[in-house]
């Protein structure tokens, strides 16, 4: 999982992208920036709706995203 900013621009907000390998699941999530992750006990398939706030041309609006279960639990 290389070049985490490059990958990040291309994709809009709420993307997701995962590995696993053994036992080890790493994961990166776009928010306002990228978020990663590495975790032995939790699954990449596990989501919740997440409503965030966006500005667009001036005015901030509420947008629903899905987020991985994964990074709910560590706020």
């Amino acid at each position: 999982m290389r070049n985490v900013k490059v990958w990040a621009k291309k994709l809009k907000r709420g993307s997701m992208r995962w590995e696993r390998e053994s036992d080890v699941l790493a994961l990166q999530w776009v928010d306002n920036k990228p978020v990663s992750l590495l975790t032995s006990i939790d699954s990449a398939n596990d989501t919740m709706p997440v409503t965030r706030r966006t500005k667009t041309r001036g005015v901030y609006d509420k947008v629903e995203l899905v987020q991985p279960y994964a990074l709910y639990i560590c706020n």
